[in-house]
């Protein structure tokens, strides 16, 4: 999930806050393959496409196997590529965890060991199974034993490592916290981490050539991406603590650390020491890595290169970013070393992203965001330029405002900007509602969860800018109602700087709707549907009801795909109510001009949304959909995801006297694929059975069912 926007830890790249955010296929009718034999059971029931051999035919539906999903098994995430067998989710791994007794057993051992948390109804974690595998065998060298726990059955364990989104990877020690691991999970950088965490914090650097090829941390592209985890791994059986510092895969923002001493053990050993002490709790950052030259002739090399005034000194580099620090002086005004490479490792105005989100969330420090329309722009030249616009001001005009600001409150608020297009779904979370359409936006990010967005009837400028970070940090903003009261005042200002005023675009508008097809909420649905309505001000007594288990739909108006999932969706929830479900709750929530409470930390990073609340637990990781939007494929998940059991009839997303008839198309539909498969016919895609009410407009549009 970004996850931007709260101050959670960013999920890695591939499994990014927003990359690893629950993946909706909205499917139109399906087109089977030719090649297939249709699938009869002992009771003679035929299932679509003979469940595309990877499901049982039970009673006319396909029962899949686990990490495949789809009315005929024929998705899985587990198809990236690579060749080899799927691997299923909770399969990768050296043992799995089965009862608390066993967790707290192997959790609390002197020796480092690793935790792989995930859950069988979440579709997308098999994607990571074969890197675990792969990382399993290498973490087997390192003597670190890797345990599969479903997090389903650890909530408090899961909570208590800060897991906001599955799966996750936590490290563990006897007499320390649990460690949240937030790198990329391929098995490489895996592996690199844990590698990381047996060696000692600091390297030492012996030459000139060691210090420089440190310093541009070059190590970690010494094998190819391609290969593997054995490019760069040590001879087996070599101790952990005896592994170069080379060997480590090092992500390409990371920040080198190296500390310079010419006499550590004599005049400047309080200050080494410190050092030695300072960095420590670097130990647990897979993006930073930590030096040291204790060689005078390098050290003098250094001095007179101008890289550092003396000894002892620190030198910080991340990316084109290089700073030094005089430690005598540092340590006397008795600051934080941790605290001074988190803040200057970030550049004054930076592009957030998945890769670096972590760095600015460590320094603990609020963010100012600033939310820009890069469909135009390209990376940024020797000038820092990068061309396009927002609401017809240049984008470069904006950061140069932007930076302007940000030289004056370096030291409070941290400064950065994002692709509002790619975003767009998760800036309702700071409080910006309207879509792509609405930029420019800007609005803090802080840990409490208040939104806090700049007036859109604001022009941007260094003066406004300046002018909303003081009534921050003063403590008049609580609320969006507080931003605005504040632009009123400020626009009867006759002296305003008017420089940079937006010209946004009209927001979307609902498009029209198709029964069947395209649908929109309406108040009718809680009594066709049973379908709750749920805004901000009633969220916390309908969804945290901790007697119910509580589905909640989140959409927003103009998005097109949120109006093909409220067909299924729709129907899905009065079929439960039919069947006498009362122990699940279904609703949903418009997010346009409004969101989730802040306090509950929900992340929306791409919409549709849909999410369970368990009675059992209203907390994160919050239980996202990932699959395919079918009637029966969503009912099949709720009743997977509900704290309070209840069974579902075979067939459940039809009534008793539509079955018969469901059951004769799909014989003939299988039966007529048959027949095409043996002459070398097509794959059959007309005349799929339909869902009742709607033949014709399922049949006609792209997005149609071919459920009856």
């Amino acid at each position: 999930q970004i996850g931007p926007m709260r101050s959670t830890t960013m999920p890695p790249d591939q499994a990014s806050p927003w990359l690893l955010a629950p993946l909706l296929v909205l499917l139109g009718v399906l087109s089977f393959p030719v090649g297939g034999i249709e699938s009869v059971d002992s009771g003679g029931s035929v299932c679509f496409n003979d469940c595309s051999g990877h499901g049982h035919c039970v009673d006319f539906s396909c029962e899949c196997f686990l990490g495949y999903f789809g009315d005929d098994c024929r998705y899985s995430f587990a198809d990236d590529g690579r060749d080899g067998p799927v691997i299923p989710i909770l399969g990768a791994g050296h043992f799995n965890i089965s009862s608390r007794k066993k967790f707290r057993t192997v959790t609390r051992s002197p020796r480092l060991m690793l935790v792989g948390f995930s859950s069988q109804s979440c579709h997308k974690c098999i994607m990571f199974e074969r890197d675990y595998m792969e990382a399993s065998e290498h973490l087997r060298d390192l003597s670190v034993p890797f345990g599969r726990s479903n997090a389903a059955k650890f909530p408090e364990e899961v909570q208590e490592a800060g897991v906001t989104d599955l799966p996750a990877l936590v490290f563990y020690r006897k007499g320390k916290a649990p460690l949240l691991y937030v790198g990329s999970q391929d098995a490489h950088s895996v592996v690199s981490f844990a590698r990381k965490l047996l060696m000692p914090t600091v390297s030492p650097l012996r030459s000139v050539d060691d210090a420089i090829e440190f310093l541009q941390h070059r190590a970690g592209h010494l094998g190819s991406e391609d290969q593997g985890v054995a490019a760069v791994h040590p001879p087996v059986g070599m101790p952990a603590e005896e592994v170069p510092w080379r060997t480590l895969q090092r992500p390409g923002d990371s920040i080198s650390v190296l500390g310079f001493f010419r006499d550590p053990h004599g005049i400047e050993d309080e200050e080494y020491m410190d050092f030695i002490e300072a960095v420590e709790p670097l130990k647990d950052r897979n993006d930073v890595f930590v030096g040291v030259v204790s060689a005078e002739a390098v050290v003098v090399h250094f001095i007179r290169r101008d890289l550092i005034d003396r000894s002892p000194s620190v030198v910080l580099r991340a990316g084109s970013l290089s700073k030094s620090l005089n430690l005598d002086e540092f340590y006397g005004e008795g600051g934080s070393l941790s605290e001074w490479i988190s803040k200057e490792a970030l550049p004054l105005v930076g592009r957030l992203a998945p890769s670096n989100f972590a760095q600015y969330e460590r320094t603990g420090m609020p963010m100012l965001m600033l939310f820009l329309d890069l469909s135009e722009s390209h990376p940024p030249n020797p000038h820092g330029f990068i061309g396009g616009s927002s609401g017809k001001v240049s984008n470069d005009a904006l950061l140069d405002e932007f930076r302007e600001c940000a030289k004056e409150q370096r030291d409070r608020i941290l400064h950065v900007y994002v692709d509002g297009n790619a975003h767009a779904d998760q800036m309702v979370n700071l409080g910006l509602f309207g879509g792509a359409e609405r930029l420019p936006g800007i609005a803090f990010n802080t840990k409490d969860g208040r939104q806090l967005p700049f007036s859109e009837r604001l022009p941007i400028n260094r003066d406004t800018l300046l002018q909303f970070c003081a009534d921050f940090l003063s403590g008049r903003l609580h609320s969006r109602a507080d931003a605005e009261a504040t632009a009123r005042l400020a626009l009867t200002n006759p002296k305003l700087n008017r420089k940079n005023t937006a010209q946004r675009q009209p927001r979307k508008t609902s498009a029209p709707e198709t029964t069947g097809v395209s649908e929109h909420f309406r108040s009718t649905d809680a009594e066709k549907y049973n379908l709750v309505t749920v805004n901000q001000s009633t969220f916390a007594s309908i969804v945290l009801d901790d007697t119910k288990d509580v589905a909640v739909m989140f959409h927003r108006q103009g998005c097109e795909p949120c109006t093909h999932m409220a067909v299924y969706y729709k129907r899905a929830a009065g079929r439960l109510y039919d069947l006498g479900i009362r122990s699940l709750l279904v609703a949903h929530m418009d997010v346009t001009d409004s969101s989730p409470p802040g306090r509950m930390g929900l992340q929306l990073q791409s919409l549709p949304a849909l999410v369970m609340f368990p009675a059992v637990s209203k907390e994160p990781p919050f239980h996202f959909y990932s699959g395919v939007t079918k009637v029966l494929e969503l009912m099949k998940w709720l009743r997977a995801e509900a704290s309070i059991p209840f069974d579902l009839p075979p067939l459940a997303h039809l009534r008793d006297d539509q079955k018969d008839e469901f059951k004769r198309q799909v014989a003939e539909r299988e039966a007529r694929r048959h027949r095409e498969t043996k002459v070398g016919g097509g794959a059959v895609g007309s005349g799929a059975p339909v869902e009742a009410g709607a033949a014709q407009q399922h049949r006609q549009h792209p997005r149609g069912s071919d459920e009856l």
